[in-house]
């Protein structure tokens, strides 16, 4: 988180002139991010209290506590963006404010969940080597969160190229992309449960509903 942080307030202004195609744009990308740096850096305790309960097969208040987390984001945007109720729109920086409230809401609501619900979990000193569970955690989280990088490096990429046609043709492409991810709700919401089902039944030796979780009874079925 501190990393997070400390990078991201210092690079952030050279990051949005590199990629912003006009003086307009590289302010108000930079004020949005200087609001919204607190909650990316709030995503890594989220992202572990939410991995520890899906690991042991607790799913529901995972994804209750992220669809408050966006109802908090739509309630507060008009809000703080555009004045409402109070006369004071914030423009940008009341969308990053909004988004790191939010993000802040649901680390709160897991944060409850786990004290009065979760109390097994526990955390442990760290211990060195490959195959303590820090090692065996970054063997396992490195790869995947290189697409997390690759993603980034590209999104990047494409933003550097396309700065020359102006601030509209940035804009196209983020609404489009929006559009995409949202596109890719039906297959997250299966992709995410998925590992959780598989995991507890591999955890309990039934390896034929591994199967089923992945192709299905009728096509996993032995002759």
């Amino acid at each position: 988180m501190l990393a997070t942080l400390i990078v991201g307030y210092l690079g952030v202004d050279a990051y949005m002139g590199s990629i912003s195609a006009d003086t307009a744009t590289q302010i108000a990308g930079s004020t949005y991010l200087h609001w919204y740096m607190p909650g990316l850096a709030l995503q890594f305790p989220i992202t572990a209290i939410a991995a520890s309960l899906r690991g042991t097969g607790v799913v529901k208040p995972v994804m209750l506590g992220q669809v408050l987390s966006i109802v908090v984001n739509i309630v507060l945007a008009p809000v703080l963006i555009a004045g409402w109720g109070t006369g004071h729109p914030l423009g940008v920086m009341g969308a990053g404010l909004a988004s790191s409230c939010a993000v802040f809401a649901g680390l709160a609501i897991f944060c409850r969940h786990m004290l009065k619900q979760e109390r097994y979990l526990k955390t442990t000193p760290a211990t060195g080597g490959r195959n303590s569970p820090p090692g065996l955690m970054l063997g396992i989280g490195l790869p995947s969160g290189a697409e997390f990088g690759i993603m980034f490096v590209m999104t990047t990429l494409i933003y550097f190229i396309i700065r020359d046609f102006g601030p509209a043709a940035q804009a196209g492409y983020g609404a489009g992309s929006r559009i995409m991810q949202a596109l890719f709700l039906p297959v997250m919401s299966i992709a995410f449960s998925v590992p959780a089902i598989a995991g507890q039944n591999m955890g309990a030796r039934q390896p034929e509903r591994v199967r089923e979780t992945f192709c299905g009874p009728a096509s996993c079925a032995r002759p």
